[in-house]
């Protein structure tokens, strides 16, 4: 019988990127999410609703995820994201003998936690119920540990990284670039504020590169 994964997570790009990174070592991938992915839809894929705003979401979803596991019969369950995705998945799935990985993102475990005793209890008891934990950086994977019982203070680095072609290799620049979108929760502005001092300095030999687009876009340009 070949390897089945679960993967569980909001629709975004970077979920949409580990489906297609990790699909060619497993024999099926199922996606459960909360929207189709118009631009590059994948299939197979269950839709449920991981909001906290609706009570009822405590019933239904746990109910679909813990229906679609029965049928699928995965090998392994990989979660993304310490939130409501993360406590919907765990709940449904606890019972079952699975190992479930669970993917922390940044503001999942930066900024969360702080914002209240629920949430932070919330975290807290999602890394206690995973089997593995993940981050895709140094200093993530340490304020995980904040969240975790000792005696399973461990999480694995793994980064995405990107596929590198010969083609691709150029002189280094001296360019700084930013690539995220355009929302509050980059920061994006202090970037930039930040390289206006740099270059009040009248030293600085870097150029400033602002990628994506966003809800800020047009604040940013001002």
């Amino acid at each position: 019988m070949g390897k089945k994964l679960l993967l569980i997570g909001n629709h975004s790009i970077h979920v949409n990127n580990y489906y297609h990174l990790v699909k060619p070592y497993f024999d099926e991938v199922l996606l459960i999410t909360n929207k189709s992915n118009e631009k590059s839809p994948i299939e197979p894929v269950e839709f449920v609703d991981f909001s906290y705003k609706k009570i009822s979401n405590f019933f239904y979803t746990i109910k679909k995820i813990r229906s679609v596991f029965r049928e699928f019969k995965p090998d392994v369950v990989h979660v993304h994201q310490v939130n409501s995705v993360a406590l919907f998945s765990i709940l449904a799935l606890k019972s079952f003998k699975v190992p479930i990985v669970l993917t922390a993102w940044g503001s999942d475990i930066l900024l969360s936690p702080k914002k209240s005793f629920i949430l932070r209890q919330i975290v807290k008891y999602c890394l206690k119920n995973a089997d593995v934990v993940t981050a895709d950086a140094e200093y993530l994977g340490q304020e995980v540990l904040k969240y975790m019982p000792s005696k399973k203070s461990k999480v694995v680095i793994a980064n995405f990284g990107m596929e590198l072609h010969d083609e691709l290799f150029v002189e280094k620049e001296n360019i700084i670039y930013s690539n995220r979108l355009h929302k509050p929760l980059y920061n994006i502005d202090e970037i930039i504020r930040a390289f206006k001092k740099l270059e009040d300095t009248g030293r600085n030999t870097y150029r400033l590169v602002i990628a994506a687009t966003g809800e800020e876009t047009e604040n940013l340009k001002n």
